[in-house]
């Protein structure tokens, strides 16, 4: 089992994936591409915004208060960049904190999940959602 600091690492990794795949894509923002659904815009709408939801999942079992929501509608990649480090700031509180202690604490997750409905599991979450979400807008 990879420890709270290791996870949360990787969450700051793959952060800068989708980064640098939100960056590369400047260029084809609203470029739907062949074989995939969504355009790398409404991949880093749906991404950033998701970011809260989960840090929401966990608040509770880390002591703090959930991030509040937001509607994104980002014109073009450098709103995108802008909306990641707000999304950063809002669910640092919620995901920073975690230790080796309350990895197994239980967070509510949706029926279905994927991830056991623990704080690790949100943050396996987080961290998978945000290199998955990388590799499609770079496939875009």
């Amino acid at each position: 089992m990879a420890s709270a600091q290791e996870i949360i690492e990787g969450i700051r990794a793959n952060r800068q994936t989708f980064r640098d795949a939100i960056a590369a894509s400047a260029d084809r923002w609203e470029n739907v591409a062949e074989g995939e659904e969504w355009s790398p815009r409404q991949v880093a709408e749906h991404a950033i915004g998701a970011e809260r939801s989960f840090a929401g999942m966990m608040a509770a079992a880390v002591g703090q208060e959930a991030p509040a929501k937001v509607e994104l509608s980002l014109a073009g990649a450098a709103e995108a960049d802008t909306a990641m480090d707000a999304s950063r700031e809002a669910c640092i509180a919620c995901i920073e904190p975690v230790t080796d202690e309350n990895l197994s604490a239980e967070a509510p997750m949706p029926d279905g999940a994927p991830f056991p409905k623990s704080v690790e599991g949100v943050l396996q979450l987080v961290d998978y959602h945000l290199q998955d979400h990388a590799g499609q807008i770079s496939k875009s």
